[in-house]
């Protein structure tokens, strides 16, 4: 236990003066990622409901944003979309009890961050913490307007890309094989071998990985 919170502790040492927003209509869940967060001493700022949240904006300056997906009244996703018209400049995340790919293929498409399920444990937290603060930071940085293929996309055939992007798209094999003239063991061969060159197990895991979004961007 001790060796696992000196991990943490050093993971996230740059990230402890800057602030997290939860907006989640569990008590018990904000609890749970508010002992996470402040165990590591990351300022901590909960809210019950996207509506509260949306009416805190004008006090709210630059951070990350923890979001429920599923909240009576405005949906995590929505509230996505109103605070990515207000505020640019917040990284939100995405929490799901589900990890479905319909979830995470709508969340990416309108520009999510990231998303972590509920049940993951202290140090995924952290970990995405800390990467929506440096993602942040990157941005902000940044003087070019236009990013860099991202280089394992490179290691992709022509093929192999193809078959990539329509996976993204949510695309069976069966479709896919359809679109692009093959059959669908072809097919199948060819997200086989994406999947290895890219280190993902799954549909999930590539858009979680953005590598796809980030090479069409």
């Amino acid at each position: 236990m001790p060796h696992n919170k000196e991990i943490i502790q050093d993971m996230l040492e740059q990230v402890k003066t800057r602030q997290v927003y939860l907006v989640d209509d569990s008590p018990e869940e904000i609890q749970f990622v508010e002992r996470i967060c402040e165990s590591v001493g990351v300022k901590v700022r909960s809210f019950s409901s996207a509506e509260s949240f949306l009416d805190a904006m004008d006090s709210i300056k630059g951070g990350c944003v923890l979001i429920d997906m599923l909240m009576p009244g405005m949906n995590g996703l929505s509230l996505f979309e109103a605070i990515k018209d207000q505020d640019s400049s917040l990284t939100c995340i995405l929490m799901t009890g589900f990890g479905d790919t319909a979830s995470c293929r709508a969340a990416f498409r309108a520009g999510i961050f990231d998303f972590i399920e509920k049940d993951a444990g202290p140090r995924e937290f952290l970990d995405v913490i800390e990467r929506a603060f440096d993602h942040a930071e990157s941005i902000s940085d940044r003087t070019s307007g236009t990013a860099d293929t991202p280089a394992e996309w490179e290691v992709l055939t022509q093929r192999e890309k193809e078959v990539a992007e329509q996976l993204v798209h949510g695309f069976t094999l069966k479709k896919i094989a359809s679109i692009l003239g093959i059959t669908v063991q072809t097919a199948s061969k060819h997200r086989s071998r994406v999947f290895d060159k890219l280190g993902v197990a799954s549909e999930v895991e590539l858009l979680k990985s953005k590598i796809v979004i980030r090479a069409a961007s």
